[in-house]
């Protein structure tokens, strides 16, 4: 089982809403077909939710709607800091894979030590209650990460601005949202 992570918001306090979207994949060709055509009829390089105009986030998300795909959304009312990984941890829980996990999850640490050293604490603690294999890449900028970035800012742009435009064009793909409210989440960022 192939899935793609990206977040969107912050992990302290400048936004009150923290999103990790998993887009599971069943078939990475199809992924990466359709998002090359979606790039010549875009005449864009890559797809950034962010940067990317609204023509240009309608080419995608037509495009992604056609993709072999579901995507889990888990959405956090912060009041303080949050820990990625266990976030992610979460989310995994919700995805329930029945085979071996490959999680590609954006790369958002400059430190090569350092995003080791979470890889090895991901894949550890995901594995205490699997009971599959699982491999942790982190990597930039893929087609499935492409996609997986406008899950997660079409989910973040919702639930913090309430702006339900992009959301609402991607849902047919959701699958599930979890939403959390609590402040059981604290910052760890890779202390423990």
């Amino acid at each position: 089982m192939l899935v793609f992570i990206d977040e969107s918001g912050d992990t302290g306090i400048s936004s009150k809403y923290f999103v990790v979207a998993g887009v599971v994949v069943r078939r990475e060709n199809d992924i990466l077909e359709k998002h090359r055509r979606a790039v010549n009829e875009a005449k864009v390089g890559a797809f950034h939710f962010k940067n990317d105009s609204g023509v240009i986030r309608n080419v995608f998300i037509s495009w992604i709607n056609k993709m072999d795909l579901k995507a889990v959304i888990y959405v956090i009312e912060k009041a303080g800091y949050v820990d990625r990984c266990r976030v992610i941890e979460k989310l995994v829980k919700v995805i329930e894979p029945k085979e071996k996990l490959i999680l590609v999850i954006d790369s958002f640490i400059n430190n090569k030590r350092l995003e080791a050293t979470l890889r090895d604490k991901l894949e550890a603690k995901l594995a205490e209650y699997l009971y599959v294999p699982v491999c942790v890449k982190f990597l930039k900028n893929t087609p499935g990460l492409q996609v997986s970035d406008y899950f997660a800012s079409a989910s973040f742009q919702y639930y913090e601005r309430r702006d339900e435009s992009y959301f609402l064009l991607l849902k047919p793909k959701i699958v599930k949202t979890v939403e959390e409210r609590e402040n059981e989440i604290t910052r760890n960022d890779m202390e423990k």
